[in-house]
């Protein structure tokens, strides 16, 4: 009940229905006064969040020292007195990623300035070029060739721009104003280059029938070579040849998919294979809380395979206990951090015992809350217990294969 004042007429101002008492027994709205000041404002916000935290330490003190009570509470129909087990699991799961996530130290090494960004992308853009160069002067299908054509000129179009930008930064920051000049019209002179292209692109396609030689990107003896045109290595160049091809001679969507990532992890793990991985693992970290909610209904179904014969159970019930693990569990781990943290601070050998002690109750957590809610004996309880740590940890193997596999596909 708000504590703000109640109207004197009588009619619901959500569905204008006859009000009987304070709230209305058509739709359940207060009948107060609609005007409210930034006082009401303030202690509704004020009286809202106390009640939740009142409710939510409630049921935290139940959750942890009683395994299996919240469940078999809600089950019997018992929901108001404690917070409801998905509105819990998505505050607890938050709050949990949230410290969780705060203390990992993003790679530095990956993050650059504007003017660093700019030089690397036109070191890169011009390495794809000269590759296509090479690429070229070896090329004998028309198509091919003139594909490559079309990408070296949009590249040199690119290029232009992003390099008077990066002589920019240079003159800025080094250089005076004679040299600066110098370098502006150096740059200048290569803005117009369709027809330097075309001559450049024409010369080299000469020079490959006169066998002379250019430099050009070893052939990699591996996988890359099964898909054909072997001179393209990058997969920056790849892409922009194939969206020049006509459709006819363009690769397959999925032929397109897969060597464009086989080309980018080849690329990236020249000289760069240690912060390949670190990417891949982070990646993998941050799809923790998609691959716990994705666990979470498959920790139901293995409830529901053990306790089969357990008829008044149904698969939501499995559910609703699933949840109340998985909530005790982040607060134990959050829990145990805080301790190490403590400990780190202080040096006191107490705290890391005390921390031994929550490993211990975990692991137990799961055994007793099957023996309250679901009420076998000890020896069943045991046995499905083992039974469940075997199977889970197999579903969880699976998972995190898989999420493994996507987090390396988006690097």
């Amino acid at each position: 009940m708000s504590h703000f004042p109640q109207r004197k007429e009588k009619n619901c101002l959500n569905c204008s229905a006859e009000v009987l008492g304070r709230y209305c027994q058509n739709c359940g709205q207060e009948n107060v006064e609609p005007k409210e000041t930034v006082w009401h404002l303030v202690t509704h916000f004020f009286y809202d969040v106390t009640h939740f935290d009142g409710k939510f330490f409630s049921t935290v003190k139940f959750l942890l020292l009683k395994p299996g009570f919240l469940t078999a509470e809600y089950v019997k129909g018992k929901r108001l007195t404690y917070l409801h087990p998905i509105r819990m699991y998505v505050f607890t799961s938050a709050f949990f990623f949230l410290i969780f996530f705060s203390f990992i130290q993003p790679d530095e090494s990956i993050h650059f300035g504007k003017k660093e960004e700019r030089k690397k992308e036109l070191a890169s853009k011009k390495e794809v070029r000269s590759e296509l160069k090479s690429a070229l002067a070896n090329e004998k299908d028309s198509a091919w060739s003139n594909a490559i054509r079309t990408s070296i000129t949009k590249l040199d179009k690119s290029i232009a721009p992003l390099e008077a930008k990066v002589v920019a930064d240079s003159v800025k920051d080094h250089e005076d104003d004679s040299t600066a000049t110098e370098k502006w019209d150096s740059v200048a002179q290569k803005i117009p280059m369709q027809e330097k292209q075309k001559r450049l692109v024409d010369s080299a396609i000469k020079a490959r029938k006169n066998n002379n030689k250019y430099d050009t990107i070893q052939d990699n003896k591996g996988f890359i070579k099964i898909f054909g045109h072997s001179d393209i290595q990058s997969r920056e160049a790849y892409l922009m040849v194939q969206k020049e091809l006509p459709d006819s001679a363009r690769d397959s969507y999925f032929k397109r998919a897969v060597k464009a990532k086989m080309l980018g992890w080849q690329n990236k793990g020249k000289g760069q294979g240690d912060e390949v991985l670190s990417t891949v693992v982070e990646k993998f970290m941050h799809s923790f809380p998609q691959m716990l909610w994705v666990s979470l209904p498959l920790f139901a179904l293995l409830l529901k395979f053990l306790y089969v014969r357990r008829k008044q159970f149904y698969y939501a019930d499995h559910g609703i206990f699933s949840i109340h693990y998985y909530c005790a569990v982040f607060l134990m781990i959050l829990i145990g951090y805080l301790f190490s943290l403590i400990h780190d601070w202080l040096g006191w050998w107490i705290f890391t015992w005390i921390n031994v002690g929550i490993g211990i109750y975990a692991w137990i957590y799961l055994y007793k809350a099957m023996r309250n809610f679901y009420k076998q004996g000890r020896a069943k309880t045991i046995v499905k217990f083992f039974l469940l740590n075997m199977m889970g940890l197999v579903v969880m193997t699976i998972l995190m294969t898989i999420f493994f596999i996507i987090s390396a596909a988006k690097v």
